[in-house]
């Protein structure tokens, strides 16, 4: 009896796990995506806050690279 409900809880559980896979909130964003634009701030003062953005590729010695601007 015991060794049933702990079969079958596996096997539900192990059906549960691909499904949960496939949610659409959950897909893999990249960060380095053309457009994106961050801020980042050196020390406290306000003035030392610098913006960058990514904005194309290059390929540089056969590898692909992504182009950040300050």
């Amino acid at each position: 009896m015991m060794k049933t409900k702990v079969l079958s809880a596996s096997l539900l559980f192990s059906l549960f796990i691909p499904l949960h896979a496939q949610i659409p909130q959950l897909e893999y964003r990249p960060f380095a995506e053309d457009g994106k634009v961050w801020e980042s701030q050196v020390g406290r003062i306000m003035e030392n806050v610098y913006g960058k953005r990514i904005d194309g590729d290059t390929l540089i010695g056969g590898v692909a690279w992504k182009k950040v601007y300050n």
